[in-house]
């Protein structure tokens, strides 16, 4: 072999180590192109397992939906069996970036000053806010901030038979006492007048008060807790009157968020959410109505409770642009108006927050009984946090709850039980805040 046959065997050799390399290292066009073919942006997206037949279908639809209208996107769905809370603190606690977008039924200022949410103004335009649940965007609402993008409404009502109560010598009661009244004549050797869950009353915690117009739980500065006042006490010495009225259906087998005892005809009227409403109109047809809450007296109001599910964003999120982008397209942008329809009235029954898919929706606006759940909701609905207080923590609810507890289990006097209630919460606000 002469010498300048070696130089270029040495050349060629290197040429092709060189090339390897630099394809290894995707230096070369085509080794950026495989590499974006293989590296997609993945979405990882949780949801809470829902109890309606074809939900899990349909969130797998819409990720299929929105991967072919955005070829550089793939969704990754996480169907969260279990303790779906537990298991998503977890995550977010741990900073994880295995979550780009999750569902929470509210924000909390925890959640926000740990950083775990993203703020959402942007995605709601003028446009967005005209057509949106003003109480659905206050929900998520934290100092000013919006952090998520409600998908559904959930909400409350009494479900009754106007036969029975026509065979009664009733009307429909206006207030708490012919509530009493009603639930008291219902009452026979066969049947109860009223199921408010096997509690016997506690779902009423907070919507009494609220209807005798304690509107509010911790002061607006933050500081103080307020439902320790003479509404309160009245409205829950009432609840512990019904309580001990013998008129309330306890023991059922399933709970109140089940239609099966007003179904099976254990009781004449029942507590219920919206979505038992399919399930009864399906068994009574034209002979079931609902309400509110009514005012607890005169100077009251009605009450219900504003509940449901928001997507949010994981404040260490790695693709925040692209599920801002994938919220937008699924709840906000014209497509949503179609999946707020299919997702709230496809499989169980909820409320849309937007207002046109409402408007489209033929079962929430068609039927006279689910336009009126729609309207009242929106005017009279108390969020989950009461009053949509994002200070109230899942401790505070735990002390309000044992003070109900009390209130309906005990003979002491309410107004102590209340102050005593109130000092608890007020000393887990004071440490965390």
């Amino acid at each position: 072999m002469n010498k300048k046959t070696a130089i270029l065997k040495w050349l060629g050799l290197i040429s092709i180590a060189l090339a390897f390399l630099l394809a290894a290292t995707g230096v070369f066009a085509g080794g950026q192109k495989e590499k974006g073919a293989a590296g997609k942006t993945t979405l990882n997206v949780w949801y809470h397992q829902y109890g309606e037949k074809g939900t899990h279908e349909a969130v797998g639809r819409y990720a299929k939906e929105y991967e072919k209208a955005h070829p550089g996107i793939s969704v990754k769905v996480s169907w969260v069996v279990g303790d779906y809370n537990t298991k998503l603190q977890t995550a977010l606690a741990a900073k994880s970036e295995k979550i780009d977008v999750f569902e929470k039924s509210s924000v909390s200022l925890t959640m926000v000053e740990a950083g775990q949410v993203v703020p959402l103004d942007d995605l709601f335009t003028p446009e967005v806010r005209a057509d949106f649940s003003k109480k659905a965007i206050l929900n998520d609402t934290v100092k000013g901030k919006i952090y998520g993008v409600r998908m559904l409404i959930d909400s409350g009502a009494f479900y009754y038979r106007p036969s029975l109560m026509k065979n009664a010598g009733l009307t429909e009661p206006k207030n708490f006492e012919e509530l009493y009244t009603a639930a008291k004549k219902l009452t026979t050797k066969d049947i109860k007048g009223l199921f408010l869950g096997n509690s016997g009353g506690a779902s009423m915690a907070f919507l009494l008060p609220y209807s005798n117009g304690n509107d509010k739980w911790i002061s607006d500065n933050g500081k103080s807790i307020v439902f320790n006042t003479p509404q309160t006490v009245e409205a829950l010495a009432g609840l512990r009157k019904l309580a001990k009225s013998g008129s309330l259906l306890i023991g059922a087998p399933q709970d109140w968020w089940d239609p099966s005892a007003f179904i099976t005809g254990l009781t004449a009227m029942t507590w219920g959410g919206l979505w038992e409403f399919p399930a009864i109109k399906k068994e009574f047809g034209d002979d079931f109505n609902i309400f509110p809450v009514p005012p607890f007296k005169a100077g009251g109001h009605p009450a219900t409770f504003f509940g449901g599910w928001s997507e949010m964003i994981s404040g260490f999120s790695k693709n925040i642009p692209q599920a801002k982008e994938y919220i937008k397209w699924m709840w906000l942008d014209s497509t949503g108006t179609e999946i707020q329809i299919d997702w709230n009235t496809g499989y169980g029954f909820h409320i849309t927050p937007r207002k046109s898919a409402t408007k489209a929706a033929e079962k929430l606006s068609g039927d006279p009984r689910a336009a009126r759940f729609v309207d009242f909701t929106g005017k009279w609905g108390l969020a989950p946090s009461p009053a949509g207080n994002t200070l109230w923590d899942s401790v505070m609810n735990s002390a309000y709850y044992d003070m109900v507890n009390k209130v309906l289990k005990t003979d002491k006097p309410v107004s102590g039980l209340v102050k005593d209630g109130a000092a608890v919460v007020q000393k887990r606000l004071k440490d965390l805040y």
